[in-house]
């Protein structure tokens, strides 16, 4: 199963496209799979190792697949830790190219839509339906402040329920008895964004559903999307099995790239058709993954860039009806297309932080010694730090700002050496308000 969850991250990249099943998971069940490596070594919330580790170990590697693997893991590590500008960098050999533009399509785009916050624009297509399955990119944290945004308007619309990809049920288990998330395994829960996502739907009273497929597969030779398609299928029915007690329950489902397309593509079923299909209910699609800015201009998607000077929050561009705009190859495949701003190549920190005001900067005055290397904020909590989340965490540039991006609530700062160890003496408490927003 954990070669499994790692093989599905890999699924938008050319060299797992270009690798048929069996060799795809012959390399992720083998002793070259960074990823346990990377799980052994992160212990004691040292972020700074699985960096280490995986620099280290990916010169043993030529095979394309295992070299996606570790740029991959690197990109989610760096994100991790803050480096937005290191992930994009780690994973941009991985990105596809995009479709020529369509003039019919663009000129629409840009002479026949409004401009409008994609909070609105999905709280009120979400009007009556009981699924909402928006997606995220792995690496980018700002693809998950959309989705955190959106928890307290479809709370009071009646959503109870978070469905999670790659959350384990024993892990949920344990959100639940705890009262919030804490480390498992050094997944995407790890990332600062992803745990506060987590911890705000708790505290407004969502239940998490994890539903990943857990299920061993054995490579088909007649079909090469067979671990794909048994993955999507699991998944859909896992998370009707999840409630299948409150038949009424409305759910809001993040999930990661194309999980969420609801039409067969290159002999692949994903999880939002098995849903619509197994449920009855046509579930509302949101796709922020393709409309992402990038460091790269030259990596965007080319209608983004045509509109990126009018993006300062997540953005849908309405057609009249209500409609979103949709690129012509993605017609049928989501409902709505989000845009998202791009991120600062100049700033230490990035603009996502501060969307929606669901974060407040704080800068930190006082600093310990210069060996400081990583910068973190825990919410405060009795007992050991090592297992907990950071709220927040930067690896420290030069002379910029130490600046942390905080909801509200009281916590502890703390501040780890180049080796990943925290720096003795150095363990300020603040406390941040809450703002209008919450």
């Amino acid at each position: 199963m954990l070669a499994l969850l790692f093989f599905l991250a890999l699924i938008a990249t050319p060299a797992a496209a270009q690798a048929n099943d069996g060799e795809v998971l012959d390399l992720v069940n083998s002793d070259a799979n960074p990823l346990q490596g990377v799980r052994e070594v992160f212990s004691g919330g040292n972020y700074l190792a699985p960096l280490r580790y995986i620099e280290e170990q990916r010169e043993r590697y030529d095979h394309p697949v295992l070299l996606s693997m570790f740029d991959q893991l690197r990109a989610l590590w760096l994100s991790y830790v803050g480096d937005v500008a290191g992930a994009e960098a780690a994973f941009g050999s991985t990105a596809t190219g995009w479709r020529p533009v369509d003039e019919e399509a663009l000129s629409s785009l840009l002479e026949l839509t409004v401009a409008t916050d994609a909070v609105d624009v999905v709280r009120r297509m979400a009007r009556g339906r009981r699924f909402v399955v928006i997606n995220e990119a792995h690496h980018a944290p700002e693809t998950r402040m959309l989705t955190a945004a959106l928890l307290d308007p479809l709370w009071k619309d009646g959503f109870r329920y978070l469905a999670l990809e790659s959350i384990a049920a024993e892990e949920a288990a344990a959100f639940r008895a705890l009262g919030r998330p804490r480390q498992w395994t050094g997944g995407y829960l790890s990332e600062p964004a992803f745990a506060e996502l987590v911890r705000r739907a708790m505290e407004l009273g969502y239940r998490i559903i994890p539903y990943e497929d857990t299920q061993d597969c054995a490579s088909d030779p007649t079909d090469p999307e067979h671990c794909l398609n048994q993955r999507d299928e699991h998944e859909a029915r896992n998370l009707l099995r999840a409630i299948r007690d409150d038949p009424e329950g409305r759910v809001l489902v993040h999930c990661g790239y194309s999980h969420l397309t609801e039409r067969t593509e290159g002999g692949w079923k994903h999880m939002a058709q098995w849903l619509g299909e197994l449920s009855h209910d046509d579930p509302l699609t949101v796709d922020q993954t393709r409309m992402r800015g990038h460091l790269d201009r030259s990596l965007e998607n080319p209608y983004r860039s045509r509109v990126a000077d009018r993006l300062t929050l997540p953005t849908v561009f309405l057609l009249e009806g209500g409609r979103s705009w949709v690129e012509p190859d993605q017609a049928g495949a989501h409902d709505v297309t989000v845009f998202l701003p791009g991120p600062d190549g100049s700033a230490n920190r990035q603009p996502y932080l501060s969307w929606y005001g669901l974060r407040q900067a704080i800068i930190v005055a006082s600093r310990p010694r210069r060996t400081a290397t990583l910068v973190q904020a825990f919410h405060r909590v009795d007992g050991d730090l090592s297992r907990e989340v950071p709220a927040d965490q930067f690896l420290v540039q030069g002379d910029a700002p130490w600046e942390l991006w905080l909801p509200p609530g009281r916590f502890v700062l703390q501040a780890r050496d180049r080796g990943g160890k925290p720096i003795a003496g150095w363990a300020p408490a603040i406390e941040v308000s809450r703002s209008e927003r919450w």
